[in-house]
């Protein structure tokens, strides 16, 4: 109940900095220029995932999914996937 409570704030304070548009398959969050990190947390705050950026990132998290950070891979089109404890796919990061 606590990991989703934290996961819960910092989502509401990534929409407050994030532009933020709501799509069909979640919740789609891009950095502003003037924002060089993402940090959301997960596990009750003993996981985290950072994102830092010098160009554009783009996060998709759909809706009512929470993630671990226990599975974790990066291809080679610089995308990053994070696993939730199902070893489903719910989380990609996009750099371009």
């Amino acid at each position: 109940m606590m990991q989703r409570k934290l996961l819960v704030a910092v989502l509401l304070v990534s929409i407050l900095i994030f532009s933020c548009t709501k799509k069909d398959n979640g919740i789609e969050f891009e950095l502003k220029s003037n924002v060089t990190e993402l940090n959301l947390a997960a596990n009750g705050g003993r996981d985290s995932l950072v994102i830092n950026s010098t160009g554009s990132w783009k996060l998709s998290i759909p809706d009512n999914k929470w993630f671990s950070l226990s599975s974790v891979a990066v291809n080679s089109n610089d995308v990053l996937y994070v696993a939730d404890y199902n070893a489903n796919s719910i989380c990609k990061v996009v750099y371009r």
